[in-house]
């Protein structure tokens, strides 16, 4: 079985293309209020501006254990980390980096990897996405604990600051996930990413 994702963030006005949600299990979801038709809302940070998580109304439970796991609220819109119930025990960690500073943005990335190996016990082969916008961070966190780091796909913004990235680490076994772009925002190009679990 495969799970199709997507990641955007709708913030900044967006004008985005018209884009078929109804394609997808699982929306992540930076800078956006709206429920999609036939999706239901798994978590909502209630911040501004929010971070929500829909899963489809007839895809049955999609994701569970769904945690914010930033702990200094700094630079961070909520680190969202989730395990995929049909693909256990991979996990997604999704997030929206604020800081336009790369030494902060960096810094919001190594408080989620340290969070996050708390949640796996340390278990560093776990199958998992990093997805959402990096800002200007760097990859060094994840480099610096993984060995095994993976660029799906990276875009978005201007100047090439490539934003929006889609990134995995752990033992994906003999599976071969594959992100592409779905549409970009016509305002602040940044880019939703489509990837295919499993």
């Amino acid at each position: 079985m495969s799970i199709n994702l997507l990641y955007m963030n709708q913030g900044g006005g967006g004008n985005w293309k018209g884009l078929d949600y109804a394609a997808y299990d699982i929306l992540c979801l930076a800078e956006s209020t709206v429920l999609k038709e036939h999706f239901i809302e798994n978590y909502n940070s209630k911040t501004k501006p929010p971070m929500s998580v829909q899963t489809k109304v007839d895809g049955g439970r999609m994701v569970t254990e769904v945690k914010d796991i930033d702990v200094t609220a700094l630079e961070v819109r909520p680190i969202v980390c989730f395990q995929l119930v049909k693909l256990a025990p991979m996990r997604v960690v999704f997030f929206h980096f604020k800081s336009g500073n790369e030494n902060y943005a960096t810094k919001a990335l190594d408080t989620g990897v340290m969070q996050y190996l708390k949640i796996v016990n340390d278990d560093r082969r776990v199958p998992t996405l990093w997805i959402g916008d990096y800002n200007r961070a760097t990859l060094d966190p994840l480099t610096a604990v993984f060995k095994d780091v993976r660029v799906l796909f990276k875009g978005g913004g201007i100047s090439q600051w490539n934003l929006d990235r889609a990134v995995i680490t752990g033992d994906w076994g003999g599976m071969n996930p594959v992100a592409k772009e779905a549409s970009r925002s016509g305002d602040n190009q940044h880019v939703g990413i489509s990837v295919v679990l499993g």
